[in-house]
């Protein structure tokens, strides 16, 4: 898997990483940032924006 790096807000940040820590609980397991992202912004939601998964018109 291919990463990058993103600007995130402090708040942006600390959200995600509240709830990577609720899931964490409720799966028993190490839980990513990117895991909590796609928890709550699912791919099939991204894919249906203006242009794609970035949301750029």
């Amino acid at each position: 898997m291919t990463t990058k790096s993103i600007k995130l807000s402090e708040d942006t940040y600390r959200r995600l990483v509240e709830i990577a820590g609720k899931l964490q609980v409720e799966y028993k397991k190490p839980v990513s940032i990117e895991d909590a992202r796609r928890h709550k912004v699912p791919h099939k939601e991204e894919d249906k924006r203006p242009g794609g998964s970035m949301g750029c018109k």
